[in-house]
């Protein structure tokens, strides 16, 4: 039944008034969904390995269903309202460069979150972390472009935060969210490159690449999670949409945040 229909039901039996009230309180509870498509089908995954990059290849052809990718890391607004609502534990660290109590950062990345606490928040929004493979085409498109704007050129501050002319382009931190636009992936998703590391849905595998499924798979168990995307204290060659990180799922630090994924119902 849909929701119009559903409240129609509701309004005959005099709960109509109580019903919008609830459900408005719930929906305003909850960040506003700003998110991009990204189209079924195959795209390349990988690079061909070279030496400090052993585990990020080989290039291999993944086919995904469709799906949407928040437009922008998850926000200190965002999470403060998980918070509010009890569903978020509050980030373990609140001064310096983690930015949850930092005034004036409420646009800014909420960093500082271990995997679980993100994995919630994406939870209480009706979404999911994304996997290594989602986050990577979100991020290239199909061509298996270097980074998210295109084969070149290098990341730089005109398209990044990240460790040039400083760390974060000499702001020692994150910025506010979409500051770069000239970094969009070609979907038109902001901050693929920098800011911070995100957090994906998947266990870290050195050798992940080297099985060659069309439908690639999480490890089953593991001691680290997979991370995504580079950041403010990275350098161009970890900004590429293929460069893989790894991190222990309990630590919360300054260069940790995240986004979330939602499926496209057919």
């Amino acid at each position: 039944m849909g929701r119009e229909a559903w409240l129609a039901v509701l309004m005959a039996c005099g709960l109509g008034a109580v019903a919008l009230g609830s459900m408005g309180s719930a929906l305003q509870s909850r960040p506003a969904d700003d998110m991009v498509e990204v189209p079924a089908g195959r795209f390349t995954m990988g690079v061909d390995k070279r030496p400090g990059q052993m585990d990020w290849g080989p290039v291999r052809q993944i086919h995904l269903e469709a799906f949407s990718i928040d437009r922008h890391e998850v926000t200190v607004l965002d999470y403060r309202a998980c918070v509010k609502a009890g569903r978020c534990p509050g980030p373990r660290g609140v001064t310096g460069e983690c930015n949850y109590a930092v005034k004036g950062r409420e646009r800014h990345p909420v960093n500082c979150v271990p995997w679980e606490h993100a994995a919630k928040y994406c939870q209480w929004v009706g979404k999911q972390l994304p996997t290594e493979a989602q986050w990577e085409k979100a991020a290239r498109g199909t061509g298996g472009q270097r980074y998210a704007w295109g084969d070149g050129p290098a990341a730089d501050c005109d398209r990044a935060v990240m460790n040039d002319a400083g760390h974060g382009c000499g702001k020692d931190g994150t910025w506010a969210v979409g500051s770069k636009p000239k970094g969009a992936s070609p979907y038109g998703a902001l901050d693929m490159a920098g800011n911070v590391w995100e957090w994906t849905a998947d266990w870290y595998a050195p050798d992940a690449y080297e099985k060659n499924s069309l439908s690639p798979q999480s490890p089953a168990t593991g001691t680290e999670r997979a991370l995504r995307g580079g950041s403010w204290s990275s350098r161009d060659g970890y900004l590429t949409a293929s460069a893989r990180h790894s991190m222990k799922p309990q630590w919360g630090q300054s260069d940790i945040g995240f986004r979330c994924v939602a499926p496209i119902q057919p």
